[in-house]
């Protein structure tokens, strides 16, 4: 059985693929019929998933209460922005959505790219 770790990175998004959930998770699943924006950069474009045939390609998203979006995936799903070239494709499985933090003195705040 392999560890490896599957991790996909686009400018400051990470996703992971994870085995299972949190065990505390708790929170409902929403489809994904086209576009979800992941995040909005500092001029204006958007890290979005793409799913372009929802019939074939099941994807579901969901966000705990501490922000953290998990997915859902059976088939396939396009993670895509304008910046970071080409697109790249999450397969089958579940996956965790995590951002890149900036720490200062002062506080945390989220890249945005």
């Amino acid at each position: 059985m392999s560890n490896k770790i599957t991790q996909i990175a686009q400018g400051d998004v990470l996703y992971t693929k994870i085995k299972k959930l949190p065990e505390n998770f708790n929170k409902e699943f929403k489809q994904i019929k086209d576009v979800f924006v992941v995040a909005h950069g500092e001029s204006g474009n958007k890290h979005i998933i793409e799913v372009d045939c929802p019939t074939e390609n099941l994807v579901e998203i969901s966000e705990d209460s501490n922000g953290r979006f998990f997915l859902k995936i059976k088939g396939q799903a396009v993670i895509n922005h304008e910046q970071h070239i080409p697109a790249k494709t999450l397969d089958t499985g579940i996956w965790f959505i995590s951002r890149q933090i900036e720490y200062s003195p002062t506080e945390e705040r989220l890249i945005k790219d």
